[in-house]
């Protein structure tokens, strides 16, 4: 992302001054700065040349050389320029004169082209769709590889070389696009480490005390780290601003009079509204009209801030020959792809990279990749990289054995069905109405909806966005408070607050961890602190232990959750989520929102098998998805599909390659779903509301007027007779609620100190007792007495 507005920075047509770019020591510390860095004397011998070997850059002939090494370089630099626009080599052209100028300027002087790119600020905040991670990645290593590329080049026929200088400016917008001063942080450590790792000695990076002079009230520590990057992060935003913005700059002036400002304006708001839209998502509180609003308020403001970056570079590098990632009108910088790409995602961290297989590289958002099945992720430092096409032999094998997962899941379901009676638990609703008040007006979030989940199956919730559907986990989950709810919710046939209170768990969609705590830990004090008091701690971190070994993740036991891609891979994180939850020992109802988001097709195939399992134990499983290929949609048991407003448009059987429905929809009106369609796309496409009509309501009454919700009307019915006949058997017994403690501080110093004394606790084969069970559940002051055998001045494993 290159901020600063062409009109407002003048800088490639400055003259050479005696200051000069930094010289390979640069790369002797990932801390080192242009700066601080050793310049080249001017007046001292280059590459075995002295000054008196230049040309005389006065006389006639002296010029015509220098000019004819200029027009060398900067043919070698135009080859490197952004391609992906048709009037590129005439903006080029424009600028030829400027460029020309300043590079006769280092070559009459002998000296090394000295080059700038604001680029590189941090990865896309859109890391659902665009981009892999928040680290850099094989992206951004093409990308400097092809700058360092560029100037050897250079050096191969002009001996001083020449040198590009990133100045990242991350760190004067991140916070308008929510990433973190953190991330930002380590997004350029993690380039410069990558630069000397490659051996890209060409290239170097600014560092904050670049722009911040010696005498200023800004006092910088010597030697910046992590944590005094973060603390002085606010402060360089607002020096920057007070040193070299402009208070009544008129920004909309600027957009309606300069090309180069309007430009930019425009490359901000194409990329604003595709990184914050998962981010500042459309709602109650916000539609699409409000969102484009906002993005340009957004976008207005980078350039407010453009202008006073734009101000520091042509105050901080002056002499420098000026590049630019954005289109412009060519006069003052050449613009230039990082990624030679035919696709128009030139810049790393706005996309994703995948290696064609016929040996050239292709960038396009994470999730385009991730749409093609002949697509696999490769990692690289126990991290996701890139993506790799895979060979027809390949893609074929690929296929078989996902055939055969399916094959097995299908034979798996085909067993369970088998067993009609493996599991009596229903969690059922009727009539589910759910209104909100919006002002003075009432919302329906809701709109009579029916279902049942029984346990040991599978249920895919689906709908278009503002179809109710995490509202209605939330009603499942019994924690909905803000509205009115009409309708029964019942739990084999019973209210539910008659019911165990650890009755369900809820998996969300962002995996929230604590990052210092490793895998086994954050199950074991999920297990201590929301289990309920009258279980036992042994037995507590026994099931610990068996939710380990059914997610799968025994290996990594022992393995720091750390911050996302770092530690463990997407997969791995939400098996962990989904763990976490398991380890509060739900009864009957497993809930989770969107747990294929941001996987690829291998992973989310991986998760769908996992629950399938869980499914096995006996819970209940609801999950809301959003347009799953047709493979992960048969490896669920039912569909639930919601409306605009949430009215019902479908619920039942899936069906081997998602028949059932399918044949529903095409049956009421739909137009046929092609061979080659995603079925869930196809679903929603054809039910979804358009401005000219609204299908949803269509689908909704047609929904209520079929023999499909005929039979579900029927079966609620059913299980309302049945478990109403087993109350009465059960007539006169009492319902033992049970509690789980509440998750505060001195719950948590209790359950810290518990693990503590029990890490190396022996756990018994049948019976186990808690010897401790009355001072966990006892509130007063911790008694630190050391049990025998045990003990505290020795740290448990996990804290070693």
């Amino acid at each position: 992302m290159n901020p600063t507005p062409d009109a407002l920075s003048a800088a490639g047509s400055q003259v050479l001054s005696e200051k000069s770019s930094p010289a390979l020591s640069d790369y002797e510390s990932p801390n080192s700065s242009v700066g601080n860095s050793p310049r080249l004397n001017t007046t001292s011998k280059m590459s075995g040349s002295t000054l008196n070997d230049v040309p005389d850059s006065e006389s006639s002939e002296g010029k015509d050389t220098v000019t004819l090494m200029s027009t060398r370089i900067l043919e070698v630099v135009f080859d490197y320029a952004l391609n992906k626009f048709d009037d590129t080599r005439d903006r080029l052209e424009a600028g030829r004169p400027r460029f020309i100028e300043v590079l006769n300027k280092f070559v009459g002087a002998g000296a090394q082209i000295d080059m700038s790119l604001p680029a590189f600020p941090f990865k896309s905040a859109n890391k659902v769709y665009k981009a892999l991670g928040f680290l850099p990645d094989k992206a951004e290593e093409i990308a400097l590889e092809r700058l360092q590329n560029m100037c050897k080049r250079i050096e191969e026929f002009y001996k001083p070389g020449a040198k590009v200088v990133i100045i990242s400016d991350g760190l004067v917008y991140n916070d308008l696009l929510s990433i973190s001063d953190r991330h930002t942080w380590l997004y350029g450590q993690g380039l410069r480490a990558m630069a000397i790792e490659k051996g890209f000695t060409n290239i170097t990076f600014s560092r904050l005390r670049d722009f911040v002079p010696a005498d200023s009230d800004f006092k910088l520590p010597e030697k910046l780290d992590e944590v005094s990057y973060v603390a002085n992060a606010t402060n360089f935003r607002r020096f920057i601003l007070n040193n070299f913005g402009k208070d009544d700059l008129d920004v909309d002036h600027l957009i309606a009079t300069e090309e180069d400002t309007r430009l930019t304006y425009q490359g901000y708001r194409r990329f604003l509204m595709s990184d914050l839209k998962h981010i500042f998502t459309l709602g109650a509180d916000r539609n699409s009209t409000a969102y484009k609003r906002e993005t340009k308020y957004l976008a207005k403001q980078m350039l407010r801030r453009g202008y006073a970056f734009a101000g520091a570079i042509k105050h901080n590098f002056p002499n420098h020959l000026r590049l630019s990632i954005h289109q412009s009108t060519g006069e003052h910088k050449i613009s230039v792809s990082l990624l030679n790409t035919k696709t128009g995602f030139t810049t790393p961290w706005h996309c994703s990279i995948a290696l064609m297989a016929d040996g050239e590289w292709m960038s396009a958002p994470m999730g385009d990749f991730k749409e093609n099945p002949r697509m696999k992720i490769v990692e690289e430092n126990n991290r996701p990289s890139y993506f790799r096409e895979m060979t027809e032999e390949e893609f074929l094998e690929d296929q078989r054995r996902a055939e055969e997962a399916a094959q097995l899941i299908k034979q798996t379901v085909v067993k369970e069905l088998q067993k009609e009676e493996r599991n009596e638990n229903f969690v059922h609703w009727e009539g589910v109405t759910y209104d909100v008040k919006s002002g003075d007006q009432t919302k329906r979030l809701l709109d009579r909806v029916d279902g049942w989940l029984r346990g040991g199956t599978l249920t895919a919730l689906m709908g278009v966005s503002g179809a109710g559907k995490t509202t209605l986990l939330d009603l499942l989950a019994n924690r909905s408070n803000s509205g009115v709810v009409h309708g029964d919710v019942l739990v084999n046939g019973q209210a539910w607050n008659m019911v165990s209170t650890n009755l369900s768990a809820t998996v969300s969609q962002q995996d929230l961890q604590f990052p210092a705590a490793t895998v086994k830990e954050a199950l074991i004090f999920s297990a201590l602190l929301r289990q309920p008091k009258t279980t036992p701690c042994v037995e507590k971190l026994a099931y610990a232990e068996e939710v380990l070994n059914l997610i799968g993740m025994d290996a990594l036991a022992d393995t720091v959750i750390g911050a996302s891609g770092e530690y463990l891979n997407s997969e791995q994180r939400k098996r962990l989520s989904i763990g976490v939850e398991l380890a509060a020992k739900p009864t009957s109802l497993l809930l989770l929102d969107q747990p294929l988001a941001g996987l690829d097709s291998q992973a989310a195939l991986s998760i769908c098998q996992l629950l399938r399992r869980i499914g096995q134990t006996g819970l209940a499983i609801l999950c809301v998805v959003n347009q799953p290929s047709a493979r992960l949609l048969q490896t669920f048991d039912r569909l639930l599909l919601l409306g605009k407003e949430g009215k019902q448009l479908y619920f039942g059987k899936v069906g081997s390659a998602c028949k059932t429905v399918i044949n529903y929809l095409e049956r009421n009106g739909a137009r046929p779903c092609d061979a080659g369609e995603n079925s869930a796309e196809w679903m929603l496409d054809v039910t979804s509301s358009t401005e000219n009509n609204s299908d949803s309501q269509h689908w909704s009454e047609i929904w209520e007027k079929s023999p499909e919700c005929k039979a579900t009307k029927s079966k609620l019915a059913q299980l309302r007779r049945k478990f109403s006949e087993r109350a009465d058997l059960l007539e006169g017994s009492v319902t033992v609620q049970q509690s789980t403690p509440g998750f505060d501080a001195m719950a948590l110093q209790r359950a810290f100190y518990k693990y503590y004394w029990l890490e190396n606790m022996q756990l018994p084969a049948a019976s186990p007792t808690d010897p401790f069970a009355s001072w966990l559940s006892n509130g007063a002051a911790l008694q630190l007495h050391t049990p025998p055998a045990v003990h505290l001045h020795t740290p448990p494993a996990y804290l070693s």
